[in-house]
């Protein structure tokens, strides 16, 4: 017994932060050299390639190893140093813990192994100097790169859809075939499109992220809320990770830490529809408590301020000895940020009501609406167009390539990938085509016709005449797109909606304007 040979499991890792492929080797170097020389056998070997060593999760041949562990009859670990192991105290105790309950031991073959009572302090004092040098390091990282970021130079990782990272001055620049795609993006998102309607109407024309991959439902959060794309520069905007070792994307950081400098990336878009973006992305996310409120308030999530860009929310209070209840929308900034005064409730509903009186539901305006709708979808025709064209250019690169590779095979130059590339282009071609006979399809705008209008408006206009919140409640945001209320004046967009199409037309008045009484109060 005494001479049997112990059996171990060899662990290397290396993280991403200056290290190269070259100390696994040396890792593995050394460990089978402490081996050779104490006749111990080596059964298995697991690598971490460019991961962290703070967080044990994310190492997935480091569990699998701790797995096999508890499974077989092995006796040892051997790492080159504890750090490879783990940089977590806490982490490095519970799997120490682990492997002398299955009857193993972890060696450090650069690092003595003391024994007894003086050896486990040895390694206790080891692993926290390790998890220091770990926080330290990453500390030293983040000046680095806040120092990049001051110069809104590029601080690592894929540049956005839409950039790409000049080598010399390390800025980002704009990859106009990419840039085009951001653009398109932003329209259907602000013209009513939801994420998965995005996604597909921007793979059926071939569109690809910056990983060259199909859009999904999961593509457009981020991107939408970058403000890279109206040329600001943001770095540390991500909240800190939770300790569970996740980074929490959709949360940001107080401003205080965040580096955010205007100019210091060549916007893509402007920002007033980085704004307006932002404000549907903010009124989306409110809906559901607009339903919520004590009082129903007409223009919940339709109204905001043209002063700041805040939603406003509806504010009931009492007036006092009198016992008069004032209701009113107010602007959701401080008053001591935002100067804009709150507007009396009824005052607005009933002229956002009267404008669909006026301008919608009476078929007076009936052959004003087609024509609007009309021009609206010639518009449209003309971008479909342009999707053709486009595609057409593409299509157009793949037969070039396709006859190269002819070409190549008929002068005697035959390499396996070349058939698999001949087929990938030929289906590539198949599915453009297919993609411009559906654009070619829809071409020719819907027929809409006055009696379908009429049909339309006498189906809305009793309810919206006899004033009854409840009914209206019910489609007042199918036919109002937006009211803004300005210090002098309030501007409601109207909009008449096909499917993820809207033709839209703007009204305004001076808010001394408004009308006070009405002849059928809002039934509440």
């Amino acid at each position: 017994m005494k001479n049997k040979k112990l059996k171990a499991i060899a662990y290397f890792r290396y993280s991403s932060n200056n290290q190269h492929e070259t100390s696994i080797e040396a890792q593995e170097e050394a460990v089978r050299k402490y081996a050779d020389e104490h006749g111990i056998i080596i059964v298995r070997c697991f690598y971490d390639r460019a991961l962290s060593g703070k967080n044990t999760k994310k190492r997935e041949n480091f569990n699998k190893m701790m797995q096999e562990c508890k499974e077989s009859d092995y006796d040892l670990v051997l790492v080159h140093k504890f750090d490879r192991f783990a940089r977590n105290i806490s982490d490095t105790i519970k799997y120490v813990s682990q492997l002398e309950d299955y009857g193993m031991h972890l060696i450090s073959v650069t690092q003595p192994d003391i024994g007894g009572s003086c050896g486990k302090l040895y390694q206790f004092i080891q692993w926290a100097l390790d998890e220091f040098y770990s926080d330290n390091l990453s500390g030293e990282v983040m000046k680095g790169l806040t120092v990049l970021a001051e110069k809104c130079q590029h601080t690592g990782g894929r540049p956005p859809l839409g950039y790409d990272v000049d080598p010399v001055t390390r800025k980002l620049v704009i990859n106009e075939s990419e840039a085009e795609t951001v653009r398109l993006i932003y329209k259907l998102y602000l013209e009513g499109y939801g994420y998965d309607k995005i996604a597909k109407y921007l793979n059926e024309r071939f569109y690809k992220t910056k990983e060259g991959k199909e859009f999904c439902h999961n593509s457009f959060y981020d991107l939408i809320r970058n403000r890279k794309y109206c040329g600001y520069f943001v770095f540390n905007r991500a909240s800190s990770k939770s300790r569970k070792g996740t980074r929490n994307n959709h949360k940001s950081k107080d401003d205080g830490n965040i580096i955010c400098i205007p100019k210091g990336v060549p916007a893509i878009i402007s920002e007033d529809t980085y704004n307006k973006a932002m404000e549907k992305m903010n009124s989306n996310r409110k809906k559901q408590g607009a339903y919520k409120a004590k009082r129903n308030y007409l223009l919940s999530g339709l109204i905001r301020c043209g002063v700041c860009g805040k939603a406003m929310q509806g504010s009931m209070r009492s007036g006092g000895k009198s016992g008069n209840i004032t209701c009113s929308y107010r602007c959701n900034h401080n008053k001591n940020i935002c100067p804009n005064k709150e507007i009396q409730q009824e005052m607005i509903e009933n002229y956002v009501l009267n404008l669909l009186e006026r301008y919608i539901f009476d078929e007076r305006n009936i052959p004003i609406i087609l024509k609007g709708v009309t021009d609206f979808y010639t518009e449209k025709n003309y971008h479909n167009l342009e999707d053709i064209k486009r595609l057409d250019s593409i299509i157009l690169g793949c037969n070039k390539k396709l006859n190269n590779i002819k070409q190549a095979v008929m002068n005697g130059l035959f390499e396996n990938y070349m058939a698999e590339e001949i087929a990938k282009l030929k289906s590539d071609i198949e599915r453009m085509e297919a993609a411009k006979c559906a654009i070619s399809a829809t071409k020719e705008p819907p027929k809409i016709t006055e009696e379908m209008l009429r049909t339309v408006i006498k189906a809305f206009s009793a309810r919206v005449r006899a004033r009854n919140r409840e009914d209206c409640k019910l489609f007042i945001k199918d036919f109002v797109e937006c009211v803004t209320v300005y210090e002098d004046k309030v501007v409601v967009d109207l909009k008449i909606s096909s499917n993820a199409d809207c033709y839209n037309m703007t009204r305004s008045i001076n808010r001394r304007f408004l009308p006070t009484v009405t002849t059928q109060p809002i039934q509440q």
